[in-house]
């Protein structure tokens, strides 16, 4: 919806214009404008998970049947998260147009809002089924063991280094763009449990829990194109299309439970967010300066 809006937007804008001028414009000179626009993404996470090597040092284990949910845990951290929001900023670009062909580069800077947290939780069977017996998820033998996960991805700005190259008609100019974008990437990854072991010695009563992050500066490339149609003398309103691609980062951690300050019981986390892929709907204004 809010797509169709900013469509909406752009050609309400165009039809709002002043009439157009007798003479086609020259694309020819430097600008400067402002953009605003939506962005929506695609990530995978992915969770694997290095248990404890025996008793008393694995904490998915089950220590009476051999069981284990390592692989259950692991595999309930893979996470497809979708990022979405609001993105703005400003650009500056020159223009160079020889009959109907204008070429030109760009750059732009701004906000690039993106976020998106997801939980889940699942069921750790073989630790359930000790719970009968040892009651591990608690002081009810009943209690059913269960891991849960929360993960975030978000980025905060946004800068691209873009060439042009566009074809214009009378007062309307129709281009494509290849270039750089940068951006700084943020991943988070936390999981717990209520494994408590509470019937061993030295226990504290304390559940699973691990927290990994990651933050990066990510240099990726951003393409597309758009339609800009020069309404006044100097002015021009546009709308584009953009896809990013920035490369993922990973986090590892160690677990801590109600036996690890005694007993060394442990399990080792490693977390990976997957490249980034991002589309942005935008609409702009600018204003062009005298040749």
């Amino acid at each position: 919806m809010k797509k169709w809006l900013l469509l909406g937007f752009l050609l309400a804008a165009m039809n709002c214009a002043e009439p157009a001028l007798a003479a086609s414009p020259t694309w020819t000179g430097f600008y400067v404008g402002g953009s605003s626009g939506y962005a929506w993404g695609t990530q995978k996470s992915t969770t694997t998970i290095a248990d404890g090597p025996g008793f008393l040092t694995c904490h998915f284990c089950d220590i009476f049947t051999g069981g284990n949910d390592t692989g259950v845990a692991a595999n309930a951290g893979t996470q497809s998260l979708r990022p979405q929001g609001f993105t703005g900023g400003l650009q500056l670009g020159y223009n160079f147009q020889s009959g109907p062909w204008v070429y030109g580069i760009e750059t732009d800077f701004g906000y690039f809002g993106q976020h998106r947290t997801n939980s889940t939780s699942v069921v750790l069977p073989a630790n359930t089924a000790l719970g009968g017996g040892g009651g591990v998820c608690g002081a009810n033998a009943t209690t059913t063991c269960v891991g849960n996960y929360s993960t975030t991805v978000s980025t905060d700005w946004l800068l691209t280094v873009r060439p042009r190259i566009g074809f214009a008609w009378d007062r309307t100019l129709a281009y494509a763009t290849v270039g750089l974008a940068v951006t700084q990437l943020k991943f988070s990854h936390t999981y717990t449990d209520n494994i408590t072991y509470f019937l061993i010695p030295g226990n504290t009563g304390a559940g699973g829990f691990v927290q990994m992050s990651a933050s990066a500066v990510k240099v990726g490339f951003i393409l597309g194109g758009g339609v800009e149609h020069s309404f006044a003398e100097r002015w021009s309103v546009k709308g584009e299309y953009l896809v990013t691609r920035f490369s993922g980062l990973g986090a590892n951690g160690v677990l801590t439970d109600g036996l690890t300050p005694t007993s060394g019981t442990f399990a080792n986390f490693a977390a990976n967010a997957d490249h980034l892929t991002s589309h942005m709907l935008r609409v702009g204004l600018n204003y062009r300066f005298a040749d």
